[in-house]
C-alpha cells in the first residue's frame, strides 16, 4: 500500500469518527465527497433518481444488473469504511453484525445517539447530493443499521439487496435462531431478497413484516440469462479448455458465528455448542483441491482457474494446499473480483453451496459438484445445497477429475433454451429464471420512492 493510499484508507478517514463522537455533521458532510465516486450518471433530463450505495461485492453486480442501464438512475458509492469510522465514534464496542440484540441502557443509548447523529448528517449532505435512496447488502451490517432507521425517521428509501440468500435446511434452522436472537428486527424500509426460502425466514424470525420482504431474485443471473441467449446453439470451437472452480473451505455454508477481534474470543469465532462446532469438510476440502491440482499436472492443455473470496493469505488452509508444490503454469488462483467472464469463458464449473453454480447453470454450462467424503455423511446433509438432477455429481476424487476432463475438453455447445428442471432450480434457488429480476428491482424501489414525498427528489440529471 502506498503512502497517499494508506493515509486516505487509514488516518484521514479518522476525522469520520472524531465527528461522530463530536457530533459535528458538518465535518463529516465536508469530507463526505472524497469518499464517494460516481458509478454512474442518468442520462436524461426529466424525472432522474439519486441513489446512493454502500458497496459490497455481490452487491455491486447487483445493483449495476439493476440500474445500470436504466437512463433515469444516477449511482453514487460511498467507502464502506466510512460507516464503520462512523459507527465507531458512537456505537458501542460491542454491536456488531452477529451481535446487535442489547437489554444494556448503554449499549442502546449508543444506539439512539448514532441514529440521532445520521439523521443530522443526512440533512446535510442532502443539501449536497439530493438522494433518492440508500442501498446496503445485508440487513445485519451493524454500521448500516441505526443509519437505515435514521433515514425511515426521515422518510427516505434505505432498500437492503440482500446478497446472502443460500441456505440449505440445516441453515434455515441456524440462522433463525441466529436472526432471532443475535440480529434482531430490521429498521429500514424494505428488503429485497433472492427468493421464498429467506423471505420466509427472515418472517418468521422477526426480522420483517411480509409487506416489507420483497421476493426480486438475483439481478446478476439476468446479464448470464442475455448472454446464453445471445450465444446459445453456437460454436464455441474458439474456447480452450476451461474449467472453473469455485474454491470453499471446511466451513463453508456450515454453522458459524464470526466475532470482531474486539470481542476478544479465541479464533473469531464463537462456539455454538450442539457438536455444530465440530463441522467441518476437512477430506472433501483437501481431497477436491488436490484433485484440481492433480487435473492440471496430468493435462497442460487445460487452464484450470481456482476463484477464491477474500484475501488468500499464507495462514489460510487454502493457500497452504496449493503452498506444498510448485503450481503448473496451466493453474491459476483468481480471488475476489466479479466471476462472469470467468463463467462464461469456462467448459466446465464445479463447487458446493455456492450461488457460482447457479450462475453456470443459468449459463447453459456443464456443473459438477462432489459428492464424496463428508458429503455423504447423514448428518451433513442438511447443510447441502441440493442442485437434484440439474448438476453431475462426482463420486470420488478420481471421478471429479475424470468429468472435469471430459467437459473441458467436450465443448458443449450451450442451448439459449434451458432445461426445465434447470429452470425450477433457478427459480427456487436464485428466484430469477427469467432474467428479469433487475427489472423487478426497479419496479419496487420505485414503488417505494413514489410512496414517499421526498425533499431534492428528481428533476435533477446525475
Amino acid at each position: 500500500m502506498n503512502f497517499i493510499k494508506y493515509v486516505y484508507s487509514n488516518v484521514l478517514i479518522r476525522v469520520f469518527t472524531f465527528s461522530s463522537k463530536n457530533h459535528l455533521p458538518w465535518l463529516a458532510a465536508m469530507f463526505f465527497p472524497l469518499y464517494t465516486r460516481r458509478v454512474k450518471r442518468a442520462v436524461q433530463r426529466e424525472k432522474t433518481y439519486k441513489l446512493l450505495v454502500i458497496p459490497k461485492e455481490g452487491l455491486d453486480e447487483d445493483v449495476l444488473a439493476s440500474f445500470g442501464r436504466d437512463q433515469r438512475f444516477a449511482v453514487f458509492a460511498v467507502y464502506r469504511k466510512v460507516m464503520k469510522a462512523l459507527a465507531s465514534g458512537l456505537l458501542h464496542p460491542s454491536l456488531e453484525d452477529n451481535n446487535y440484540i442489547s437489554d444494556q441502557p448503554e449499549v442502546e443509548a449508543s444506539k439512539k445517539g448514532y441514529r440521532s447523529f445520521m439523521k443530522d448528517l443526512w440533512r446535510k449532505l442532502q443539501a449536497i447530493y439530493g438522494f433518492d435512496a440508500v442501498l446496503s447488502g445485508n440487513f445485519s451490517y451493524y454500521a448500516d443499521r441505526e443509519f437505515g432507521a435514521a433515514l425511515e425517521d426521515l422518510g427516505v428509501p434505505f432498500i437492503v439487496l440482500h446478497k446472502e440468500n443460500l441456505k440449505s435446511p440445516g441453515r434455515v434452522e441456524f440462522y433463525m435462531k441466529l436472526y432471532r436472537e443475535r440480529r434482531g428486527q430490521f429498521l429500514g424500509s424494505k428488503i429485497f431478497v433472492y427468493n421464498e426460502i429467506e423471505k420466509s425466514l427472515q418472517i418468521e424470525a422477526g426480522i420483517a413484516a411480509p409487506m416489507h420482504v420483497i421476493v426480486t431474485g438475483m439481478p446478476r443471473l439476468d446479464r448470464i440469462h442475455k448472454w446464453r441467449e445471445s450465444r446459445g446453439g453456437r460454436s464455441e470451437s474458439a474456447r480452450g479448455n476451461h474449467v472453473l472452480f469455485f474454491a470453499f473451505g471446511p466451513k463453508t455454508g456450515l454453522p458459524s458465528i464470526p466475532r470482531k477481534p474486539r470481542a476478544g474470543i479465541l479464533g473469531g469465532y464463537e462456539r455454538i455448542g450442539d457438536g455444530l462446532d465440530e463441522l467441518e469438510w476437512t477430506e472433501l476440502f483437501r481431497e477436491c483441491h488436490y484433485a484440481l491440482l492433480r487435473l492440471a499436472y496430468e493435462n497442460p492443455d487445460i487452464k484450470v482457474v481456482v476463484k477464491g473470496k477474500g484475501n488468500l493469505t499464507k495462514s489460510s488452509r487454502l493457500y497452504q494446499i496449493f503452498n506444498e508444490k510448485k503450481m503448473p503454469p496451466n493453474f491459476e488462483i483468481a480471488v475476489g473480483g466479479d466471476p462472469f467472464e470467468m463463467i462464461i469463458d469456462s467448459n466446465v464449473v464445479c463447487g458446493i453451496n455456492t450461488t457460482g453454480l447457479f450462475e453456470a447453470l443459468a449459463a447453459g454450462k456443464p456443473v459438477v459438484v462432489p459428492r464424496f467424503a463428508e458429503a455423504l455423511g447423514s448428518g451433513m446433509q442438511a447443510y447441502i445445497v441440493d442442485m437434484e438432477d440439474s448438476v453431475e455429481y462426482a463420486s470420488s476424487p478420481d471421478d471429479l477429475v475424470a468429468k472435469l476432463k471430459k467437459h473441458a475438453k467436450g465443448r458443449l455447445v450451450p442451448s439459449a433454451r434451458l432445461s426445465e428442471e434447470t429452470m425450477r432450480m433457478l427459480e427456487k434457488w436464485t428466484g430469477n429464471s427469467d432474467g428479469l429480476s433487475g427489472t423487478r428491482v426497479r419496479n419496487a424501489l420505485l414503488k417505494e420512492i413514489e410512496a414517499r414525498s421526498l425533499p431534492f427528489r428528481g428533476g435533477q440529471s446525475g
